[in-house]
């Protein structure tokens, strides 16, 4: 690529970019731009198992799911039944959220959900909640996925 052709590229880039950012301010564009190259990324690395998995998805969703709604760090609605365990979980973890107000209740378990290892800082509830979700999962069983790839 020359230098001509990599400029042409670049401002070609950019001016999408300016499309794309809207109103944001310049602070604000890596919250719009990494973002949107992560998902393209996801999109070009994925592509080739695209079909497969919406076929997939065909197969299941008019399955029912279960929402619960509350504090699911010191108030899980899914703990109170012991053979709920999962292959997948989709969660929105609570980035940039601690869990100061959860601190107290949490110190006094003898463990956080099987995991007796050093909590994380107070201000990472990103963190904590992986932990928790961790201990939502199946046991791993040989041979059992949803792809054969």
């Amino acid at each position: 690529m020359t230098p001509a052709n990599f400029q042409q590229l670049s401002n070609f880039i950019w001016s999408v970019a300016d499309l794309l950012r809207g109103p944001c301010r310049p602070p604000q564009y890596e919250r719009v731009m990494l973002p949107m190259t992560v998902l393209r990324r996801f999109d070009c690395v994925l592509g080739t198992t695209k079909k497969a998995v919406l076929d997939e998805y065909e197969k299941y969703k008019h399955k029912d799911s279960r929402v619960e709604y509350g504090n699911t760090l010191i108030d899980d609605r899914f703990d109170r039944h012991p053979e709920n365990r999962f292959d997948y979980l989709l969660a929105n973890p609570p980035f940039g959220v601690d869990w100061k107000a959860e601190q107290k209740v949490i110190n006094r378990w003898p463990s956080f959900r099987g995991y007796s290892g050093k909590l994380p800082r107070v201000n990472d509830g990103a963190l904590l909640f992986l932990i928790h979700m961790i201990a939502k999962f199946q046991p791993f069983e040989e041979g059992k996925r949803l792809s054969k790839n």
